[in-house]
């Protein structure tokens, strides 16, 4: 992503789309992601989306922390639903952006 759009929330809806394409669509039962360890704002994002620390791994030469997320976790969340900048919804229940009025009534 280009630094002139850091920090916007991109990251964040971004990767809360793929969460529900994988974990709907694909049916994944655990996602992983990785980043370097100054890599604080992908880091908060990740645990956003409810993504937890496992450990530091080799990656292409430098460490990087690894992150694991288990579709049984992001269901279980007390609040599973992640609306982007625009206003979606996404639910691990619907699979996919559902911007219908019951998504947006429990906001």
């Amino acid at each position: 992503m280009l630094s002139d759009v850091w920090n916007q929330g991109r990251a964040t809806d971004m990767a809360a789309a793929s969460l529900g394409i994988g974990f709907g669509a694909l049916a994944f039962v655990e996602i992983a992601s990785w980043t370097l360890p100054i890599n604080t704002a992908s880091q908060r994002a990740m645990e956003k989306l409810g993504f937890r620390y496992d450990r530091d791994i080799d990656f292409a030469g430098p460490q990087h922390q690894l992150h694991r997320l288990s579709v049984a976790d992001w269901r279980s969340r007390s609040n599973p639903r992640v609306y982007d900048r625009f206003g979606e919804c996404w639910s691990p229940s619907w699979h996919a952006i559902n911007p219908s009025r019951e998504c947006n009534s429990s906001r």
